[in-house]
């Protein structure tokens, strides 16, 4: 007689199934090591960074952020029905060593005054992590570093506003304000921050600015007289007597 054999929609073998569980546990494996590397190198390079080795830690940066976009890069092509738990979470995992590694080359160029180049690194880390930290205040600083006023505005408000007690963060937004030509904006900043830090030359000469724009022409010229009284040294003073 010949047997007949029922042919079972979806089954698979003993065997098979024991060889997917291996393939799938050795590639979650692999992925979990790549992981760790890359959390260790970035490490690596910000302890390079912290003790002043700025060619070193950027080499290493640069480095780890090429190895990082060429493994997100797959999973960045894929479309949503074929996009798992796992991709998400991976993809998590590559924008945030990415936001670190970018973020740690913005500070490297600001601190050699490139602050085009770390304006560029600070917008690509909150483009892929908006909340990290101090990613507005970073940005607006290098914009307003570099000299583009009306650009640094929206981040140096909205870090002002997230953190309204940070004195660091409002001054600089009353020394953007002036650079804006917006003067009324300014000068409850900069009156606070000329109490607080009297020691920044910046702060009375965007002061008197602001009050002297405002035609508030008495008040401008008090607090010129007294920053030439007080720092007569300065840059900015040497200007103010031009």
């Amino acid at each position: 007689m010949a047997m007949m054999y029922k042919i079972t929609r979806g089954f698979v073998p003993t065997a098979a199934r024991l060889f997917l569980s291996v393939s799938l546990s050795l590639a979650l494996g692999i992925s979990l090591y790549g992981q760790q590397q890359f959390k260790t190198s970035l490490q690596s390079a910000q302890k390079l960074l912290e003790s002043g080795k700025d060619d070193e830690a950027g080499a290493a940066l640069n480095s780890l952020t090429h190895e990082v976009e060429n493994a997100r890069a797959p999973l960045l092509k894929k479309t949503p029905p074929n996009i798992t738990d796992h991709d998400r979470e991976l993809l998590r995992f590559y924008n945030q060593i990415l936001a670190g590694a970018r973020n740690s080359l913005g500070l490297i160029a600001a601190r050699h005054e490139q602050f085009e180049e770390a304006a560029r690194q600070f917008t690509l880390v909150k483009k892929l992590q908006p909340d990290f930290p101090d990613v507005d205040f970073n940005l607006g600083l290098a914009l307003f570093s570099a000299k583009h006023y009306s650009e640094a505005l929206p981040p140096l408000e909205y870090a002002a506003s997230r953190n309204p007690s940070n004195e660091k963060f409002k001054k600089y937004l009353g020394l953007t304000l002036v650079g804006a030509e917006q003067y009324e904006k300014a000068l409850k900043l900069l009156e606070e921050a000329r109490l607080l830090d009297p020691g920044d030359p910046r702060i009375p000469m965007a002061l008197g600015t602001a009050l002297a724009r405002t035609n508030r022409l008495d008040e401008a010229r008090q607090v010129f007289e007294e920053m030439l009284k007080s720092q007569p040294e300065t840059a900015e003073t040497h200007g103010l007597w031009g």
